[in-house]
């Protein structure tokens, strides 16, 4: 299976997993212990990606987000590249990649990536100005706090698994040492 070919599943992936976010946020009774499906896929992929591979990874789940969201579309995009930058500089610091490390991370990430988005929905963007003047007033706390334990706990169960979708396992197999031998088998 090619690579492009790969990258096209993923962002067919992205759009189930999001539609199906979405339907789970719709529903009152789940709508705030709904995980951010996207810093699940984005952590769970990132360890295996490149830089360029990860920024195309962020393009695609930032794209499939924003077709099943009114949250802003600049605001998701720059979340979620951030949340990759800030992983990638984790790793050259701190091991991650372990269940409890990434449970942690993306509970954190969550919670900081939905107070972002809460707050860009609260700007006005015709005017240019804030609707709510105070973080409380604008901010729900809980929904914070819920999204970011779902968000863990989905990234410690679910995480592993979505790497194992169909079609995604062209993007994690490339591995350096491969690339860089001029005798590396083309089998």
């Amino acid at each position: 299976m090619s690579r492009a070919l790969s990258w096209c599943l993923l962002l067919v992936w992205c759009a189930w997993l999001f539609a199906l976010q979405g339907l789970a946020a719709s529903s009152p009774r789940w709508a705030d212990m709904t995980p951010d499906i996207g810093i699940v896929l984005l952590l769970a992929l990132d360890r295996r990606l490149e830089r360029a591979d990860a920024l195309r990874a962020v393009l695609i789940v930032s794209a499939a987000r924003i077709a099943f969201t009114s949250d802003v579309p600049l605001a998701i995009l720059v979340g979620y590249a951030a949340l990759v930058f800030v992983a990638h500089r984790m790793r050259r610091v701190a091991e991650i990649d372990r269940v409890i490390p990434r449970v942690l991370f993306a509970g954190v990430g969550a919670a900081a990536l939905t107070a972002y988005w809460s707050f860009t929905r609260s700007i006005d963007l015709s005017s240019g100005t804030r609707v709510a003047l105070g973080i409380g007033e604008s901010l729900d706390l809980s929904r914070v706090w819920f999204s970011a334990v779902a968000t863990g706990i989905a990234a410690g169960v679910v995480g592993p698994l979505v790497v194992r979708l169909p079609g995604i396992s062209p993007l994690r197999g490339r591995t350096r040492s491969s690339k860089s031998s001029p005798f590396a088998s083309r089998a």
